[in-house]
């Protein structure tokens, strides 16, 4: 992974489920950030979860929109925050709804925008790419993956994880899980019993609960 401070120039990744946020962030970079590089763009949680743990793909900073669908986009910060003390987050949203700064903060970002103002989305890139925060709220890489990591004394959540502990938060039985997943039920009862490892409790319905508290 090349080192922003030290080369002046930074590799990205970017995940947006919506195609045209995607394109309109390409474009931003193409013709005002000429020292950053796009390795790659993504619509899923889950896969650049997965690209930010492969040396091939690793990029120095990843945007991430808060709206995600699937995973959302707070989940995919902390999981990449767990997962590495190197790679800068940027949170990004085109409404900044009440509760996403704080949610965004716990999750181990370097900052949160809007989508609205391009100057700002430059400038914003920039900052973070370079290691430094866009306020004091937020922590620094280093610091935000100590925190994470030791918050709470609680094992993270695979991706797929996640998603089946999230859909089960939100009322679904493990039958809608399995086709929303398209999995085997055998196969969400397996994850289940892994979130009850990992957050420390016995049955479905306190995991929900432990679950929940952490977004609180």
């Amino acid at each position: 992974m090349a080192s922003p401070t030290s080369s002046g120039t930074f590799t990205m990744g970017i995940v947006d489920d919506d195609a045209l946020a995607l394109r309109s962030l390409r474009e931003i970079v193409a013709d005002r950030i000429p020292e950053g590089r796009i390795l790659w763009t993504e619509t899923s949680g889950q896969a650049a979860v997965e690209h930010c743990v492969s040396d091939q793909f690793k990029p120095d900073i990843v945007l991430v929109d808060m709206t995600l669908g699937g995973l959302r986009g707070v989940d995919v910060c902390r999981q990449i925050r767990m997962r590495s003390d190197e790679i800068a987050l940027l949170a990004m949203a085109t409404f900044l709804m009440k509760g996403y700064r704080e949610a965004a903060v716990r999750a181990g970002v370097q900052g949160l925008i809007g989508k609205g103002d391009e100057d700002v989305i430059v400038r914003s890139i920039r900052i973070v790419a370079g290691g430094g925060v866009l306020d004091d709220d937020f922590d620094t890489v280093a610091k935000a993956h100590g925190r994470v990591v030791n918050g709470g004394g609680i094992d993270y959540l695979t991706p797929r994880e996640t998603e089946v502990i999230t859909l089960l938060s939100s009322g679904l039985t493990d039958a809608e899980i399995s086709n929303a997943l398209n999995v085997d039920r055998a196969t969400v009862r397996k994850h289940m019993q892994a979130v009850r490892r990992k957050l420390r409790v016995d049955t479905a319905i306190q995991a929900v609960v432990a679950w929940l508290r952490t977004r609180d």
